[in-house]
């Protein structure tokens, strides 16, 4: 029996309900993906942060110690100066106990409020910046959600499309429905632009967390560095930064000459010299980079998830978290 227009309409709707499985699986890989860019981004994050932590707690139990030894000595020194008043009895031995504990509470009270203002306790706690230790995408779950939902409404779009067409096809000949079946699967990107390559997922790991260091370093205060760009608090700071430096250079394929510089650290006899992250190159880097964050929606500003096929330029075609200005 021949077919008609509406036949080859409805294999074309056919063809794109299969599409839309296609695209689902798609949806799963970048949320695998996206995860897997989200964890190490954080993890390094979260290892600076600990450290600072464990920096603070170790100039903290020096302090304590060292408050507990001038405490000690201090009970000693004042011993041995007032001893002749040692031997009064009465108000005088009492005023005279109570003053010397008053002054040996008053310096541990005054040592540890200089401890706590000192560059030492800055240092530990953060810079100047804002929240520079939470990562910058979005929760991964959140992220593989819109990324279904996104599939899912232009699934609906294009099925509602196609079965809207049939209806209006009754007085077209089957060569002519043919044709536009034919070019429609070629020219539509929801045909014709779903990724295939194998190692997807790794691409999207790989682009995404740097898409996520670029906008961690383009949030960061650039006139703070430029203002604190060699004291003492910022070298502390490159320093302890080394596991971002790590997965920029080692993991990522970052230059180490684009986001380093070397820092001198320790005394002038023996100085350590190491390559540290420089904030000041990193923010350049990321401004020179990040077209890789450009687009409408937030996953794709914050995940950076534009690794797609260059024919993909039909932007009303293209699910949201793909789309691009």
């Amino acid at each position: 029996m021949a077919r008609d227009a509406a036949d080859v309409i409805q294999d074309l709707f056919n063809d794109a309900v299969a599409q839309a499985e296609l695209w689902r699986a798609y949806a799963a890989t970048c949320s695998l993906g996206y995860n897997r860019a989200y964890k190490s981004h954080k993890d390094a994050l979260d290892l600076v942060k600990k450290q600072m932590e464990l920096d603070q707690l170790m100039l903290e139990a020096i302090w304590g110690v060292f408050i507990g030894v001038i405490g000690k000595v201090a009970s000693a020194w004042l011993g041995r100066l007032l001893e002749p008043a040692e031997k009064m009895e009465g108000l005088a031995s009492e005023i005279f106990n109570k003053t010397v504990e008053t002054m040996e509470d008053t310096a541990r009270d005054k040592a540890w409020d200089i401890f706590k203002d000192s560059a030492a306790k800055q240092l530990a706690e953060k810079s100047d910046e804002d929240r520079p230790w939470e990562p910058v995408g979005i929760d991964p779950s959140t992220y593989a959600e819109q990324m279904r939902k996104s599939i899912a409404l232009l699934a609906n779009h294009i099925e509602k499309g196609i079965i809207d067409l049939k209806s209006r096809v009754q007085n077209w000949p089957p060569e002519s429905a043919a044709f536009f079946a034919r070019e429609f699967k070629r020219s539509c990107p929801y045909f014709a632009d779903l990724p295939t390559d194998k190692d997807f997922e790794d691409k999207m790991a790989r682009q995404g967390e740097l898409g996520m260091w670029i906008r961690w370093a383009l949030d960061r205060d650039e006139g703070w560095w430029r203002r604190n760009d060699n004291d003492t608090r910022s070298v502390y700071l490159r320093g302890v930064m080394e596991p971002i430096l790590g997965r920029l250079v080692d993991k990522l394929g970052v230059p180490l000459g684009e986001v380093s510089s070397v820092v001198v650290y320790g005394s002038t006899v023996l100085p350590r010299r190491f390559p540290a992250l420089d904030m000041l190159k990193f923010i350049q880097w990321a401004k020179r980079n990040k077209r890789w964050i450009l687009g409408e929606d937030p996953a794709t500003e914050q995940a950076c998830f534009l690794i797609r096929p260059n024919s993909m330029s039909r932007n009303h075609m293209i699910p949201e978290p793909f789309r691009m200005r």
